[in-house]
């Protein structure tokens, strides 16, 4: 199985393309996970996500239907994986921003083969560190991966509250990621210039109270 994760991870940083591209281009370490990780792309966006159990953070099985009738937004990541951990203060934004809105925000990383509690273990302590209090769990044989697709990481899946994929990309793109979370309605929408001011104005009423 340990084989397994390290040719994942290979897959992750390295491609054909990469390998093949002029001496002189830009260096764009995102650039082999754009073009291997969403590989499944258009098929997956406007899809129903599959159903799928995993293991909760208590042991118990959890199904992702169990998030149905509320957008859920889902990153696969790893601490191994640079540019995952690079995404992370950009979820993180996404995810201050929005939790309080009734979108669910969870994570699956992929660090290691089945019943390697260690490595299980060295995911929640980087997110702890880093002050990410979203729930992660640990997709330790990747049938979480496996059933959405994801064939590189890092992957960021947008799912709206009627189960239907509406992002699916490796989650460099803020803007476009925003962009679909505002598609979800109206509660999702960003604030305008006028609404921020008259925010800004009644905090400072409530100061002055």
């Amino acid at each position: 199985m340990r084989s397994t994760v390290l040719t994942f991870s290979l897959l992750c940083l390295v491609s054909p393309a990469k390998a093949q591209a002029p001496e002189n281009a830009p260096s764009d370490p995102y650039a082999p996970i754009q073009r291997h990780g969403i590989a499944h792309h258009e098929e997956m966006v406007g899809q129903i996500v599959p159903e799928v159990t995993f293991a909760g953070t208590d042991g118990n099985e959890v199904a992702l239907s169990t998030y149905r009738g509320r957008p859920l937004l889902i990153d696969f990541w790893a601490t191994w994986c640079a540019p995952c951990v690079a995404a992370l203060p950009s979820l993180n934004r996404i995810y201050a921003e929005f939790k309080g809105k009734g979108m669910e925000f969870i994570s699956f990383d992929q660090e290691s083969e089945v019943g390697d509690d260690g490595d299980a273990a060295k995911a929640a302590k980087y997110l702890a560190e880093h002050h990410y209090d979203w729930k992660n769990f640990h997709d330790s044989d990747r049938k979480v991966a496996t059933a959405l697709q994801c064939d590189g990481i890092p992957l960021v899946v947008l799912i709206d509250a009627n189960g239907k994929i509406v992002y699916f990309d490796f989650g460099r793109k803020e803007a476009d990621l925003r962009k679909a979370i505002a598609s979800l309605g109206p509660a999702f929408a960003p604030a305008t210039h006028s609404d921020k001011g008259k925010a800004d104005k009644s905090s400072d009423a409530s100061d002055q109270n």
